[in-house]
Order: C-alpha cells, then structure tokens, then sequence
C-alpha cells in the first residue's frame, strides 16, 4: 500500500483586532449622542431614526470574540450601558406597543448581559436601570395613546352608522347643498395712535406656556451636582424656538439636559403695538440634587 502525506499549514492564531472594537464603539457612541440630539430638539424623529441605523450598523461590524476578549469588566459594563442607551432610544422612537415590548425584551438581557459587572461601575448600572424604567413609562405612554385612538375611530364609526352626530353635524349635513350666502363687505377698524386695527391685548411680555422638567443626568446625581443653567432662547416671530445656547451654567454636566429642557418646552414671545417680536430670551432650567 502506498501511502501518501499531504503537509497541510496550520492557521495561525489569529489575534484579537481590540483596536476596530474600541474605533466601532466609539463610532456607535457618536451616532447615539447625535441621535439622542435630534430626538430631543423635538421635530427631527427621522434625523434620529438616521443616527440611531448608523449606531446599529456600527454595532454590528463589532466582532462578538474580539469584543469578549479586548474588554476589561469596566469596558464589558460601559458596553452593556451603550447598548442600553441604543436600546431606550428605539423605544422612545417607537409608535407600537409592539415594538416598544420587543425594546424591553431586549433591555432585559442586556441588564442580563450587566448585571455580574454592576459593581464595577455603579454609574452605568444605574443608568442602565434608569433607562428600563423609562421604557415602561414609554409602553404605558403609547399603550393610553393606541387606546385612545381606537376608541375614537370606533365611535367615528358609530356615530355615521348609527346616526350619533351633533346638532351641528346635522345641520350641516341637511344643509350642504345650500347656496353659500354672499359677503358682506366691513370696513376696517382704525384705532388711535395711528395704528391700522386694534387687539384685545396691544402689548403682552414673553412668557414661557409649558416648561419642560429636564431629566437630570445620572452623573451629575452620583456627584450631587445642582444649581441653575441660564438658557439663551431665540423665538421667532410665531414663537416657535429657532436656537439656543447655554448663557450660564454651574457644570457642563448639566448643558445638554438644560438645552433639551429648552428646546422642548413651549413659549409665547412678546407682543408690542399687537406685533409679535421675534427676540432671544433668558430661560432659566433648575436641577436639584436627588
């Protein structure tokens, strides 16, 4: 018999690439910032879906064996409490109670995936568990909402199968091929000072209508850091918030929640000679150690 060897190379070991882990989490961190950004300037949901796919798809590329062998237990916990804030973003994005069960789901098994480091930074685990309490808020939020809107499309239903309508429903039903009754025309109101019309209130100061309680960040209460952030507020001519800026602060710490706080919250600008005033104003965000 005649027997025949074949010299085969064995692979190397290949070594862990810790440096494309650190490059992708950091590049999943950036997206999450810029994405939490837009989500709380109110107005840029799509902006935020942008950042958070590119905070996904940086998560994705990270290899699962080079992430378990380059990461201490301080990086394994800041990794849990990355994939946490991910996490609570899609939630807070979420108009299902779906797809906000399948987010807490998910947070689960990443408290799972933290909770054997928990003691190495506290900071991150109680972030972590501050974010699931946020995201059941958030299902019981859109579940009073998806409640909501079903019992108004099922009386709209009624009230056109079953005739429930108003008097002025009615009315206007019976009397919809009416001919439209022609304008009168009315003279315009002069009023004194020269002025070409009149309002009920000619001059009213800017007021803020519903200020938004900011969310003090998890390190600024680790640190018992408080006091109050002085906000430049630029409202245009509608009232609508166009900019802001921190004027004064005590700590950096407490800047982007203060902004958040500003750009949520709703004003009313001046109003003079019964003008509105597009101006920049002072809004003043408290925090108070907890």
């Amino acid at each position: 018999m005649l027997a025949t060897f074949f010299a085969v190379d064995a692979p190397a070991y290949a070594r862990p690439d810790c440096q494309a882990v650190a490059a992708s989490i950091k590049e999943v961190e950036s997206n999450l910032s810029d994405a939490w950004a837009a989500k709380n300037a109110g107005g840029q949901e799509e902006l935020a879906r942008t950042y958070a796919s590119g905070a996904i798809a940086a998560y994705n590329n990270i290899d699962g064996d080079d992430e378990r062998t380059c990461l201490n237990p301080d990086g394994r916990i800041r990794f849990a409490a990355l994939a946490s804030k991910g996490n609570a973003l899609n939630a807070a994005l979420a108009l299902t109670t779906t797809a906000v069960r399948r987010a807490i789901n998910a947070e689960r098994n990443i408290l799972n995936m933290g909770m054997p480091y928990r003691n190495v930074n506290p900071i991150y685990w109680q972030a972590m568990n501050a974010d699931m309490a946020k995201m059941q808020r958030r299902y019981a939020d859109v579940a009073r909402a998806e409640a909501s809107a079903a019992n108004a499309k099922r009386q709209a239903i009624l009230s056109v199968t079953h005739g429930h309508s108003s008097r002025a429903e009615a009315s206007r039903l019976t009397t919809m091929d009416a001919k439209p009754a022609k304008p009168r025309s009315k003279p315009s109101k002069v009023g004194t000072g020269g002025t070409s019309a009149s309002c009920a209130q000619p001059n009213v100061a800017a007021t803020s209508l519903h200020p938004v309680e900011p969310d003090t960040p998890p390190l600024a209460q680790q640190q018992g850091i408080q006091g109050t952030v002085q906000v430049v507020v630029s409202l245009n001519a509608q009232s609508e918030v166009v900019g802001t800026r921190i004027q004064t602060s005590p700590s950096a710490i407490l800047n982007s929640a203060a902004l958040a706080a500003a750009r949520q919250s709703t004003f009313q600008t001046e109003i003079r000679d019964c003008k509105p005033i597009a101006a920049d104003y002072i809004y003043s965000v408290d925090f108070t150690s907890q």
